[in-house]
């Protein structure tokens, strides 16, 4: 992919996760509940700390919109 801009904490990351093709739909319900589990432990997270936050996410059938939050570049790619 492109190489991302700087990052400055003041401002959001709108970030998309695609699946990969031939893979069942994201908002599946076994699926759904898995990625909505994995979004709330990720606000529990003792690796991301407060340096990383998910505000926002909208599950689409094959692919993840999520609104970011993260004190620098590093944190950022810790939370990816």
């Amino acid at each position: 992919h492109r190489a991302r801009p700087g990052h400055r904490a003041a401002h959001p990351v709108h970030i998309t996760l695609r699946a990969r093709a031939g893979l069942p739909s994201f908002r599946e319900s076994a699926i759904f509940g898995a990625l909505r589990d994995a979004i709330a432990a990720s606000a529990e997270s003792t690796i991301l700390g407060n340096s990383f936050r998910i505000l926002h996410f909208s599950v689409q059938t094959n692919h993840l919109h999520l609104i970011v939050e993260a004190t620098d570049e590093a944190a950022l790619s810790r939370g990816m």
